[in-house]
């Protein structure tokens, strides 16, 4: 599991959506090493910052962005239990081939 933490705050609560967030997504991909979800802290939650192979996009993102709405409508379920705001975006991690700018 790849998480990167940029100044989250609340400890071990983030830590244990994380986990479950991080285990969700590896069961959708082909490439489960290549997901790394980075947490950073918003002016009133937190944003997680989910990036997978360009492959695996699609899958995470499903048929219309109902995979991708269901991950934020729990997010957004645990959120309103704890008080917190938890944010999600979905990218591409950048291949490792590709040039950089």
């Amino acid at each position: 599991m790849t998480i990167q933490t940029v100044d989250a705050h609340g400890g071990g609560d983030i830590n244990k959506v994380v986990a479950s967030l991080d285990g969700f997504i590896r069961a959708l991909v082909d490439d489960p090493n290549a997901v790394v979800i980075q947490v950073s802290a918003t002016s009133n939650g937190s944003c997680l910052r989910v990036m997978v192979a360009p492959g695996d996009l699609g899958q995470i993102v499903g048929k219309q962005g109902r995979t991708a709405r269901s991950f934020r409508a729990i997010l957004s379920a645990i959120g309103a239990k704890t008080g917190r705001r938890l944010e999600l975006e979905i990218c591409e991690e950048p291949s490792p081939l590709a040039p950089n700018p």
